[in-house]
């Protein structure tokens, strides 16, 4: 069995201290708690009354006396043996085990009749005189007991959903935080499918957090009650009953350990299983014109095998841990029947020369005490799914909080400097890149980018032209060298106000499933109508969008965009880039998925709009390099050579071989 880890200890700590950002809820349902507990053991102690009328036929006041008068006369029988005892001469040791024995008994004597005594006038005053009288004020009462405490069970179910709510409410607000603000290092490391399956970890957690307040501390109590209940008729009966406890709790803690493995090995498994199924969604047209859907549904197939095959475990884990708990439970109670009634029967104190008891016991208390064992089967029995959910909900917490806890590669200073105005120049000093150590994929770049210029970066494909403009808003920092705007390095700069000087626009149009309206203006919510109008007329959108969208700029483009085409996508992304009127402006083969003659207008428009912007091009078309001022020849990760078209084609092979595979390729 293994010690728990440090990283574990901290989960649990971090599970329980969840609740206490809600105080409110979390004290409603403690006192809930408490006193469904009390009553509990309150409603099996009432019993005792019910039995001692039943079976004796007299009322309690008649009970309580006869006990007062059985108990005196007790006392006076020990307090004569004892005192003969004394008067014996040379008394031998046998007499003095029994003195010492006789002491006991009337200590005992003593006690029950100060308690006897005590009670008296209660009885005498609240309880009816009739036997049957008294028996109906009991069950009443009991019944009474019974409706407040349903109405505390629900009062505290509604608190449980409640308070599960806001932990996962905070958890998931705490993870989309941590989505928002990731770096595409851990990005690519977790992948989306992953990200996606941790929101069942943030559900997990919160269940399990309000099971622990509620169930993990009502349950207990309920125990705990029945425990001090029992061992107030006879402890000694008691301790021989649970005498198998320890061992009963090992055996549950090695199922919970299985079950928080199982558990940890089911979210791998479901996390292939989305991989699958978010690769086979965002690549389906590959998948059909490659004929790949056999091998597909039986890639799919397995994992969900694996996935079958690993719940049937866990349940297989649970069952075993509820059966194993019920067992005991109803071992005890079994056990203790079995004590229970010889003692009674046989009016004996000890079983197999065990003292159990310091006088015999009478059928009312062996029964409460009975049905003070069954209240405890209620609670144990449910110990066994409480303690499945805790270890799910650790499982899920080991596997959440490193994640929420993780440190973005991309950090920003405690003192952040803004970018000095006007732009002058961007600078990228001997930078590498590593996504992976020891695979550079950027090597020593050295190139300077004067403010106004407009850069075009080619290259065949691997050759780093992405990889180089994505340092610029910094999605990845240089593992080597640095990269400057107006001297300052970028990891100087406020990082909000070095992304806000900004504007990107993708290969892949990146739109969310909103209006038209809304994706043009996205991350400017100020933005007026006119000014959406005009952006959209720019990027020459505006006449599609009012001629063929049903709802013109109301009209919901689906999730990426799917009810567009890409061209229309790719338009809208430039209205986007417009309305956001950045200083610095990245395309990366921005003009791909518009056709000839869209391109050509769209180059127009671009001309004016990239005017005194700083501007790099990631394209592999002639066409869009008319655009640039100057042309970047990027290969193996390396900027080979700087300068205009005229200069490449008379002085760089590789900018000519660019070139003429273009024209073939046309």
């Amino acid at each position: 069995m293994s010690a728990p880890t440090a990283s574990t200890r901290t989960s649990m700590r971090r599970l329980l201290g969840l609740v206490w950002h809600h105080p409110g809820p979390v004290a409603a349902v403690l006192l809930c708690s408490f006193t469904i507990a009390l009553l509990w053991g309150g409603n099996i102690g009432a019993l005792y009354p019910v039995f001692e009328v039943t079976i004796s036929g007299e009322s309690l006041q008649d009970s309580i006396a006869d006990e007062i008068k059985e108990s005196k006369e007790q006392i006076g029988q020990l307090e004569q043996k004892i005192e003969s005892a004394f008067c014996a001469d040379n008394p031998d040791q046998a007499l003095q085990r029994s003195i010492d024995l006789w002491h006991s008994e009337l200590k005992m004597q003593q006690a029950a009749l100060q308690s006897a005594q005590k009670l008296k006038p209660w009885v005498d005053e609240y309880l009816p005189h009739d036997p049957f009288q008294t028996l109906v004020f009991v069950v009443l009462l009991l019944l009474s007991v019974i409706v407040i405490r349903q109405v505390l069970l629900i009062s505290s179910s509604l608190l449980h959903s409640r308070l599960k709510g806001l932990i996962s409410i905070r958890l998931q607000e705490q993870f989309f935080a941590r989505v928002l603000s990731i770096d595409l290092a851990t990005l690519g490391s977790v992948g989306p499918s992953g990200m996606l399956t941790h929101i069942k970890d943030t559900e997990k957690v919160s269940s399990g957090v309000a099971m622990i307040l509620v169930s993990g501390v009502r349950e207990p109590l309920k125990l705990l009650v029945c425990l001090v209940a029992a061992a107030l008729i006879c402890w000694q009966l008691l301790l021989f009953t649970v005498i198998l406890a320890p061992i009963a709790a090992l055996v549950i803690h090695l199922l919970g350990q299985s079950i928080r493995r199982t558990s940890d090995e089911t979210f791998q498994i479901n996390r292939d299983v989305k991989r699958v199924l978010y690769d086979v969604l965002t690549s389906l047209p590959i998948v059909q014109l490659s004929s790949a859907e056999q091998y597909e549904q039986e890639r799919f197939k397995g994992h969900l095998k694996d996935a079958v095959w690993r719940r049937i475990t866990m349940s297989y884990y649970v069952s075993l841990s509820k059966a194993f708990t019920e067992v005991f439970a109803l071992g005890t109670v079994c056990a203790a029947l079995i004590a229970g009634a010889y003692l009674v029967l046989s009016q004996e104190t000890h079983i197999l020369g065990i003292q159990m008891t310091d006088r015999p016991l009478n059928l009312a208390s062996i029964l409460v005490f009975y049905g003070l064992l069954m209240g405890m089967n209620d609670p144990l029995r449910r110990f066994g799914h409480i303690y499945t959910e805790l270890q799910q909900a650790r499982a899920a917490a080991d596997r959440l909080f490193p994640l929420l806890d993780r440190p973005s590669a991309i950090q920003e200073l405690p003192a952040p400097v803004s970018i000095s105005q006007p732009l002058r120049c961007i600078e990228f000093n001997d930078v590498s890149l590593e996504y992976t150590k020891g695979t550079p994929v950027l090597s020593s770049v050295n190139l300077r980018i004067d403010a106004g210029t407009t850069l075009a970066i080619i290259g065949n494909n691997g050759s780093g032209k992405s990889s180089l403009v994505n340092l610029l808003p910094r999605f990845y920092d240089p593992s080597h060298g640095t990269v400057t705007v107006n001297g300052v390095d970028l990891r100087s700069l406020r990082l909000k106000d070095l992304r806000g000087t900004i504007g990107y626009v993708m290969q892949t149009p990146v739109l969310f499933d909103g209006t038209v309206r809304e994706n043009i203006a996205y991350g400017i919510p100020d933005a007026t109508e006119a000014q959406i109008v005009a952006a959209a007329q720019s990027a020459q959108a505006h006449r599609f969008i009012c001629d063929a969208l049903p709802h013109g700029y109301d009209t919901q483009v689906g999730v990426h965009g799917g009810q567009l085409s890409g061209g229309q996508r790719q338009r809208l992304c430039l209205a986007r880039l417009m309305l956001r009127d950045p200083a610095i402006v990245i395309l990366d083969e921005a003009t791909s998925q518009v056709d000839l003659q869209g391109e050509s207008d769209l180059h127009e428009i671009l001309s004016d709009f990239l005017q005194h912007r700083t501007t790099l091009i990631v394209t592999h078309r002639l066409s869009t390099l008319r655009l640039a001022d100057q042309i970047a020849v990027m290969q193996a990760g390396k900027v080979v050579t700087v300068g205009t078209h005229g200069e490449l084609i008379r002085d760089c092979n590789i900018y000519r071989d660019l070139r003429n595979m273009e024209r073939s390729a046309a």
